[in-house]
Formats: structure tokens, sequence, C-alpha cells
């Protein structure tokens, strides 16, 4: 889970970033306000493509990561559940023997 708040601060400085350089390009724009405007545009787009594409890539590692997690259940589990019936087979016999004695 640390990595994801990683990666959520990272897009937070990212962001805050492209809005600090957006402002400073206005102040000091060369350019007539359309083209400004076209930038900011092209920049905010490209803003929230890499956003949406950390977003993606976190939730795959997440992913991973709860599939990873859920196999190690399941292999725990099985390994719990044969110890179980080895146990109750041997307690079993040893049953068996106590009752052929008696």
């Amino acid at each position: 889970m640390q990595n994801s708040n990683e990666g959520g601060s990272q897009l937070g400085f990212i962001i805050l970033g492209a809005m600090a350089g957006a402002a400073l390009g206005i102040l000091f724009a060369p350019d007539k306000g359309s083209n400004t405007r076209d930038k900011l545009v092209n920049n905010a787009s490209d803003m929230a493509h890499e956003a949406i594409q950390k977003l993606k890539n976190e939730v795959s590692l997440l992913r991973n990561k709860a599939d990873k997690l859920e196999s190690e259940a399941k292999d725990k589990m099985a390994e719990a559940t044969h110890a179980a019936k080895i146990k109750a087979d041997g307690m079993k016999h040893q049953v068996d023997q106590i009752k052929h004695q008696l």
C-alpha cells in the first residue's frame, strides 16, 4: 500500500507543478492568447493522459498483489486441510487400535 501512497503524492506534485508552470506560461507568454490557450489545452490533455496511465499502473500493481495473496491463501488452506486430514486419520487409526484391544 505504501507504493500506492507514493504514487498519489507523485501525481499531486506533478499536477501542482503543471499548474504552476501553466500560470507562469500565461504570465510570460510571447504568443497570442489563442496560441497560449491551445498550448494549455494540449498540456492539460497530456497531463490527464499521464495521470490516467499512472492510475492504471497502480491498479494493475494492486490487482497483481491481490492475486498473489489469494493464491498464497489458497495454498495455505490446502496445506492446513491436508495436515488436518492426516492428523484425523492418525487419530482414527489410534481409536481403531484401542477398540481392537478391548
